[in-house]
């Protein structure tokens, strides 16, 4: 019986496709073999960890915390707009964003950097290295310093260096001064990392007050504008319902803009005032260049391994 087994085992394994079988002892002997390419990987991802770490740059942290202001209902449309939109009136019940979601996008916008140079000269506090006080003028830009890289940036088409102006100073706002969601909090965190304590802070309480007083000044003309414009329509002659609908909409407009002209924030609540920390941020040493020393060992790891693999299939062919 077995020998009559034995003829079809042996025939199916002779028409299956070659197999090598691997044995995890030679796989053991093979890592401890390639354990100083291993190491040796793993020393040299330490040292551009190291590297890495010694670029890093300490920044202070100015930093406030926001909330949403009271009454912001993210901007839904009252049912009597709705009604007089229906018969070819068009007014808008409420913003369709809250001042929050205006403020972080109005921190990149010209509109803010025009603001912040004209009234505190920011853009010769930032790009200080290329403003000559002597002559107070910008210092033209320096021409490429080879034909190599003039070549590169005509070829790649590249911008070439010009003298700083209000959209770089916007771009430059808009990349320093952050706004973080609180996680687990209805919170936003307004923030600004800088080496110099002092520019961090201040550029924080001067951002986010030009931002307010110009998102407070936006709104107060538009609210002049539509109580101009229902004044206008209860002139017309119209239904009573509608007229009454009129009177509503624009005491509401007439309240918003007392509460405009207070002197409260407007954008968000203040939960905490604008401050700056006391000590730096520091790197984070083990972590910076532990996954550094990891990434170089798994790499030595699939080298060595894959040779083995490789030099096992060459043995079996």
């Amino acid at each position: 019986m077995n020998e009559a087994v034995n003829p079809q085992l042996k025939g199916a394994v002779a028409a299956r496709p070659e197999e090598v079988v691997i044995d995890l002892r030679d796989v053991v002997i093979a890592l401890l073999r390639g354990s100083w390419l291993i190491v040796l990987f793993a020393l040299v991802g330490g040292y551009f960890g190291v590297q890495e770490v010694h670029r890093y740059v300490p920044k202070y942290e100015a930093k406030m915390i926001l909330a949403p202001p009271e009454g912001s209902d993210g901007g839904s449309a009252t049912s009597g707009s709705l009604l007089l939109s229906t018969i070819g009136i068009n007014v808008d019940g409420g913003s369709r964003v809250t001042p929050l979601a205006r403020l972080k996008q109005i921190l990149s916008s010209h509109e803010l950097a025009r603001r912040l140079q004209e009234r505190h000269g920011l853009m010769q506090l930032v790009f200080h290295s290329s403003w000559d006080e002597r002559t107070r003028s910008w210092i033209p830009p320096a021409e490429e310093p080879s034909e190599y890289r003039r070549l590169y940036r005509d070829y790649f088409h590249q911008p070439k260096p010009r003298t700083p102006d209000i959209e770089a100073l916007a771009k430059y706002v808009g990349g320093m001064v952050t706004i973080k969601e609180d996680p687990g909090a209805p919170f936003f965190r307004l923030q600004v990392l800088d080496r110099d304590r002092d520019f961090a802070l201040f550029l924080l309480r001067t951002t986010y007050e030009e931002a307010d007083k110009l998102l407070r000044e936006q709104d107060r003309e538009q609210v002049l504008q539509k109580q101009a414009y229902l004044r206008a329509q209860l002139e017309k002659p119209s239904i009573v319902d509608i007229r009454e609908m009129l009177i509503g909409m624009l005491r509401g407009e007439v309240r918003r803009a007392m509460l405009l002209a207070s002197d409260l924030p407007y954008a968000a609540r203040i939960i905490e005032p604008a401050r700056v920390s006391a000590a730096p941020t520091s790197p984070n040493v083990l972590f910076d260049v532990g996954w550094r020393m990891l990434v170089g060992a798994a790499i030595a790891l699939v080298i060595v391994v894959g040779f083995f693999a490789a030099r096992r299939m060459g043995r079996v062919h």
